[in-house]
Order: structure tokens, then sequence, then C-alpha cells
């Protein structure tokens, strides 16, 4: 088990503390990766015909269509371009 000190015992109280208030509130986002991680986006072939992958880096633009159209990684991707 790890050893913490007073102080370190402390900024995990308040940070809890900080993390409960967030929740209480619905101001804690929980994200699926970090963000400006590489993920892969399933977007519609040029020519109107199939799906492709594409890979790029997450953005809370992304959030919603996580799981739908943007996987974390490529063979979900796959799976789902050919779905």
């Amino acid at each position: 088990m790890e050893k913490y000190t007073v102080e370190e015992y402390k900024e995990l109280v308040e940070l809890g503390i900080k993390y409960k208030e967030l929740k209480e509130h619905k101001r804690l986002l929980v994200l699926p990766c970090p963000l400006e991680t590489m993920v892969y986006q399933v977007v519609p072939q040029e020519n109107g015909k199939g799906k492709k992958v594409m890979p790029c880096l997450f953005t809370l633009e992304l959030l919603d269509e996580y799981g739908k159209t943007v996987f974390g990684t490529e063979p979900e991707a796959i799976v789902a371009s050919v779905s």
C-alpha cells in the first residue's frame, strides 16, 4: 500500500469533495478517452457509395458520436463501417 503524507491526504480529500460537488451539480463530464487521442471516424465515401474509416484526434465535438461513428480502435470502426 502506498504511503501518503498528511498534505497528500488533504489534497486527495479536497479533490474528492470537488469531484462530489461537480457530480451533484451535473457538471462532471467523463470522457471516453483523453482529448487529442487518436480515434477512428466512419465517414461516407466521396463517391457516396459506402463508408471509409479515417483516423482523427478526439475533440469535444466528437463526443456525441463516440460509439456511433467515432471509435477508439480501428477494428471497431471497420466493423461499424460495414454494418
